[in-house]
């Protein structure tokens, strides 16, 4: 990957702003002519935050740092990791204070890390609270908006895309602080549930109920409510077709108790609200047709008790209720709104009863509200728009007199009546609702309202100062594209852990101790924390068999398993330390039974159980003159002497190296080269060597046609020549370096053939277009016999050496064989010179010098110890 620009230093350092949103950076590190040694980056926290910060996906060596300020200076040691070669780096701890902190990404020193590309992982917790922005289309696809105050603090594709068939509810169904999505399809029923974090899917399920799928069609409907008070939302069901209810108590995916609670005919109406404020969710009931409402007081998924209800009637059909809490006790109240008539009115409630009531100013039904708390005072309020264009605050308080339960109003700006409010929620985590609106055209508009500051009026409700107290145009939104929901994400500042409470999420340290020339063997190391509640799970790679070590400190227990078909740990794998583990990936499961969290320090290590041998010396005789053949000893030995060793790369020791010794004619030793000897090396321990000084190799018969002329010849070394032992190269057994497995030879006294041109003779004068006699004799001037003779080539040329661009070549022709030391008898050869109208004589006229020889072996199909002396000529006069 490219290098970052331009974050080369404190002050260039790339803003990663607030982690809350978990950041990732990419980058790469070189100590090439142009390339980056470090990176540095930069971001800041509000309060004191737990932070976790990673460098993963590393490709070479590389550190992780963390300074407390702009400066070398200011690093915090606690941070610094250093695992080796391609290990993930990480941290985990507190920052106790809010300000600005600075990552430094670098390459290692050592030279021979030369490059690195890397992922930067940064997150943290702290005390905040964000909203996200569920954007869909018609066609399926899904879109997030993380606000951060009243910016756009990151945004993605949510995949896979749902067409419009799925309907979303959003609802925190692990307790985690994060609302999840339950989708249901309602053409054939099917039900399920992403949990989130941000926008990434930790877990993607289909819903079952005692292993069986679930079917609910579009005629069933959903609404959110934590009616068991363990902090995880359930669901209530209505089919509005059958008026049949049923009531899933959640635990993340899964259903852990449902239940069918009586049903009502279809005109009743369904709102999930806590009227007692004890933590569980109640139900309203409301049918307008007769006029009647109830409210069941729930216990889970049954009534507290069978007479846990109540029941009002004489309420006309106009009358809609919103269950709000309006004294800031705790419980839900009602606020009723006449859609016909555009009256208000309060209900005050204790449980499922009414205490009080009061109605509030008319309001025309061209005005439409939306529930909200916008001073933070923990009421409900209103804020009203206008199909005209007009907006307007409510702040309600149900503690105050009759009459006197509005107790603050604002009007704001108008807007066009193209904009269309949608959605009230807290942007900025004030406590203090703020509004979203949206215009025809797709522009998004933000208000952050603060309706604290109010000043007292003449007569009736108190004015709210300035209730807009910020506001951003966001990017135009495609109009395909609607908004669906909101999810909001309430982070608190828990301890943060590198390591995932899942397989799919485990923290991925990478290949564990990569490379062949491995002892002493660094270990990696990692530190984090882990509770009872959830385990924490570590993902390695071996790349080969090694003898694996997992060492934790701190009270925890920990387990091995290996990657299943499926990408889960599903294989659990017996641990005793040093064991061998076969290549492959594996988790790390970390647990512990304390119910706080726990600290605790993972030392991995794996020794690839690996054997890579290597030439390591290599000599032999620089000169070497061949003994001749004699009548007593016709074919004598040739032997030299060759020292050697090789050297054990690996960690494993072997034992009966085969070694093989050859001969080449190129400086390119092979396996096919001529053999001239074999030794075996007994044992080699792992990073040793081993081998022989003045090991004796004989070579090929001073006769043997290997031998060509006296020249460079290369003797070498094939290591594990009958391949006994798998190692990591294949291809460094041979052929690496002169003086490592192989060295130059120069022999001397090679019985070679040397063909030479030994006499030629022609007449002094001819005309063109005559025929010419040229006598000749052919010489072996060495002392291997030809037996299948030489090519001779005769030619006619206006210079006295063969090869010219003018020359006239006449058929080759072979000699009769020649024996060693041999002068051929003369031998003639007719020549029919060119016509006098040949291109050959262009531009020559009369008597003009020419030469006429013969050159042997063109055709290189003798090997001689000497072409110097192939070529010969002599003069002659031609007429033309």
């Amino acid at each position: 990957m490219p290098p970052i620009l331009g974050n080369e230093s404190f002050q260039t350092a790339q803003d990663l702003l607030t982690p809350t949103i978990p950041r990732t950076a990419s980058g790469s590190l070189s100590k090439a002519t142009g390339g980056d040694l470090s990176d540095y980056f930069k971001f800041a926290v509000t309060g004191s935050s737990s932070v976790s910060a990673s460098i993963t996906g590393l490709t070479g060596n590389a550190r992780l740092r963390l300074f407390s300020a702009p400066n070398e200076g200011s690093e915090l040691q606690a941070t610094s990791a250093n695992n080796p070669q391609r290990l993930a780096e990480s941290f985990v701890g507190n920052l106790a204070t809010a300000g600005t902190y600075f990552i430094k990404v670098e390459l290692d020193a050592d030279p021979s890390v030369t490059s690195a590309d890397y992922t930067l992982n940064l997150s943290a917790n702290t005390n905040v609270d964000y909203s996200t922005l569920f954007w869909r289309a018609p066609d399926g696809a899904n879109g997030l908006w993380l606000i951060d105050g009243k910016t756009l603090g990151d945004s993605g594709v949510l995949t896979p895309a749902l067409n419009s068939q799925w309907r979303t509810e959003i609802a925190d169904f692990n307790g985690d602080g994060e609302d999840d999505i339950l989708w249901q399809n309602t053409v054939d029923g099917a039900v399920g549930i992403w949990l989130m974090r941000g926008r990434t899917i930790i877990e993607a399920v289909a819903t079952t109920f005692n292993g069986q799928p679930l079917s609910l069609n579009g005629g069933w409907q959903s609404q959110v409510g934590d009616f068991d008070d363990d902090g995880k939302d359930d669901l209530l069901w209505r089919n509005e077709s059958t008026g049949t209810n049923v009531v899933w108590l959640m635990n993340g995916t899964a259903i852990k108790d449902a239940d069918l609670p009586p049903g009502f005919t279809g005109t009743w109406r369904a709102q999930v609200a806590d009227f007692d404020g004890n933590g569980k969710d109640d139900i309203l009931w409301r049918n307008g047709n007769i006029g009647a409402m109830g409210i069941w007081m729930m216990d889970g998924k049954n009534l507290e008790t069978p007479t846990s209800f109540s029941y009002f009637t004489d309420i006309p059909e106009g009358w809609v209720p919103t269950a709000i809490d309006l004294t800031g006790e705790g419980g839900a109240d009602i606020f009723w709104r006449n859609t016909t008539s555009g009256e208000n009115a309060l209900w005050i409630m204790t449980g499922k009863d009414r205490q009080s009531f009061d109605f509030l100013a008319d309001v025309p039904i061209t005005w439409k509200g939306e529930v909200g708390d916008f001073n933070n005072d923990e009421k409900g309020d209103i804020f009203w728009r206008q199909s005209t264009g007009e907006n307007a605050i409510w702040q309600l308080d149900g503690t105050k007199a009759m009459g006197q339960k509005l107790a603050s109003i604002a009007v704001l700006e108008s807007l066009p009546t193209t904009w269309t409010l949608e959605a009230v929620t807290d942007f900025n985590s004030d406590r203090k609702d703020d509004v979203i609106l949206r215009n025809s055209d797709g522009t998004v508009k933000i208000w952050l309202l603060d309706g604290s500051v109010v000043a007292a009026a003449p007569a009736g409700p108190s004015i709210i100062t300035d209730p807009i107290r910020d506001r951003a145009d966001l990017a135009p939104v495609p109009l395909t594209f609607a908004l669906d929901s909101i999810l909001e994400r309430n982070l608190i500042n828990t301890p943060k852990s590198i390591a995932g409470s899942t397989e799919q999420t485990a923290f991925d340290i990478g290949i564990l101790n990569t490379g062949t020339n491995i002892n002493p063997v660094t270990p990696g190391v990692y530190r984090d924390s882990v509770t009872a509640l959830a385990p924490d799970f570590f993902k390695f790679n071996l790349a080969t068999t090694s003898n694996f070590k997992m060492t934790p400190t701190g009270s925890v227990t920990l387990e091995l398993f290996k990657q299943g078909v499926n990408g889960a740990a599903s294989t659990p794998v017996p641990y005793t330390a040093g064991m061998e583990l076969s290549g492959g990936v594996y988790f790390i499961k970390v647990a512990t039974v304390a119910n706080t969290e726990t600290p605790y320090t993972l030392t991995l290590e794996g020794i690839p159980r690996i054997v890579n041998l290597v030439g390591d010396t290599f000599t032999a005789p620089a000169l070497v003159n061949l003994t001749q053949p004699t009548d007593a000893v016709p074919e004598p030995a040739n032997t030299i002497n060759i020292s050697y060793n090789v050297k054990n790369e690996g960690t494993v020791s072997v034992s009966g190296v085969k070694v093989n010794f050859v001969i080449s004619r190129d400086s390119t030793i092979t396996a096919t080269d001529t053999l001239i000897g074999t030794d075996i090396i007994s044992t080699i321990a792992a990073g040793g060597s081993g081998g022989k000084a003045n090991f004796a190799v004989t070579l090929p018969k001073v006769t043997d046609a290997f031998w060509t002329v006296d020249r460079n010849y290369y003797v070498g070394i094939i290591i594990d020549s009958d391949n006994a032992f798998t190692e990591t190269s294949e291809l460094d057994n041979f052929g690496v370096a002169a003086t490592k497995d192989f060295a130059i030879v120069d022999v001397r006294d090679t019985i070679t053939a040397d063909p030479a041109a030994f006499s030629i003779s022609v007449p002094d004068t001819a005309t063109a277009g005559s025929a010419v006699t040229s006598s000749y004799q052919v010489r072996n001037a060495g002392n291997k016999s030809i037996d299948t003779g030489v090519q001779v080539t005769f030619f006619l040329s206006k210079g006295p050496l063969f090869g010219g661009d003018d020359d006239f070549t006449y058929s080759p022709r072979t000699s009769a064989p020649l024996p060693r030391q041999t002068t051929l008898a003369s031998v003639d050869r007719i020549l029919t010179l060119p016509n006098s109208d040949d291109a050959f004589w262009a531009g020559l006229t009369g008597p003009q010098q020419f030469y006429i020889g013969y050159k042997l072996n063109l055709n290189n199909a003798v090997l001689e110890s000497d072409g110097d002396n192939n070529e010969i000529s002599e003069l002659i006069t031609i007429t033309i």
